[in-house]
């Protein structure tokens, strides 16, 4: 993890090239409050002139810091929703509060964020049916935009060994 000095040195040279947005590849930004409250402050009293968009979860996220992200120069924030399956998110220890999450999207929406909800399709667990309930969730939450992906047992992964040993996937 890097400094929000750091991060704000590169930013100024970034600016200092032209460009005027840049994407935070972080897969949860936000995830530290402390370290995020100090560089989003630290970009707004600098005054960059840069808009940005990230990754995030909702569970890191609320309304005061969607308000810091925007005055900071967020544009857009991809928020990941996977599933609203809890059993196969728990499968991939992975937690989901709806509730939160539609609360996020609505936040976003009042401070003028776009949003992008992130989906996964093929989770273990889910079927045509859970499919058509997590996009009827999504149309609820109303984003901006949504992504479809397919997962991906990554090599070394326990859902790669899972879906090895089951014979779902090649091991070669």
């Amino acid at each position: 993890m890097r400094s929000p000095q750091s991060v704000l040195e590169e930013l100024k040279f970034v600016r200092s090239l032209g460009i005027r947005e840049v994407c935070f590849k972080d897969w949860t930004f936000g995830v530290d409050h402390r370290e995020t409250e100090v560089l989003l402050d630290e970009m707004i009293e600098a005054n960059l002139g840069i808009s940005w968009f990230t990754f995030t979860r909702a569970e890191v996220l609320n309304q005061n810091l969607i308000r810091k992200m925007k005055k900071a120069g967020c544009r857009v924030l991809q928020i990941g929703v996977e599933t609203i399956e809890l059993d196969a998110l728990e499968n991939l220890k992975r937690k989901n509060d709806l509730e939160q999450i539609k609360n996020v999207f609505f936040l976003c929406k009042k401070e003028n964020i776009s949003t992008m909800a992130t989906l996964v399709l093929g989770l273990p667990g889910c079927d045509e049916e859970s499919f058509q309930k997590t996009i009827d969730y999504v149309i609820e939450i109303d984003p901006d935009y949504a992504s479809f992906n397919i997962i991906t047992p990554l090599l070394g992964s326990k859902l790669r060994a899972n879906w090895e040993s089951q014979g779902l996937v090649d091991a070669e």
